[in-house]
């Protein structure tokens, strides 16, 4: 947004008409209506009153904020970022972790080493697959806390490995 921008969003915010802050200011209501279009700036001493009178620091009155075309275009360079495959740092640890637990948990099945390698494949492939989700989720909405709800996606994914596991102990 522009300058006037900013001075017209502030005083429409407080519900203030050009006349009371041409009043307050000692300038005329022209004067502001030039300034809320872009046709001229004031000058530092009325930008001082105006920030007063709006109850703000100068810096968020002259300050530029984002442009919705700027925020979008920001969004699609996060978005189109691929995902490599040094963003699935849970997975890996989690692969590493589910081989090391249950490599000796079905050795009472059938056919152990077939029901080990399918119980890691079923859990690591959701594990992958729901941290591709969760990776593509917070590149979308950059806005939205990734850490805190990364922590939600392990502990719910750690809940998981124990149910798979369970279901697939039951079966085997």
């Amino acid at each position: 947004m522009s300058l006037g921008s900013n001075i017209r969003k502030k005083r429409k915010s407080l519900k203030l008409s050009q006349e009371y802050v041409a009043e307050q200011l000692e300038v005329s209501r022209q004067a502001v209506s030039k300034w809320e279009m872009g046709q001229s700036e004031p000058s530092t001493n009325n930008l001082l009153k105006l920030a007063d009178m709006f109850s703000c620091d100068v810096q968020e009155i002259i300050t530029l904020e984002k442009s919705v075309e700027e925020s979008i275009s920001i969004n699609r360079q996060t978005e189109q970022r691929p995902i490599t495959f040094k963003d699935y740092r849970f997975s890996y640890t989690h692969l590493i972790l589910t081989m090391m637990l249950f490599s000796t948990s079905f050795l009472s099945a059938e056919n152990p080493v077939l029901v080990t390698l399918l119980f890691l494949f079923i859990v690591n492939m959701s594990c992958f697959s729901s941290e591709y989700l969760v990776l593509k989720y917070y590149r979308m909405n950059p806005d939205k806390k990734f850490n805190q709800g990364y922590a939600v996606f392990i502990m719910i994914h750690v809940f998981v490995t124990v149910f798979i596991f369970l279901v697939v102990k039951w079966l085997f």
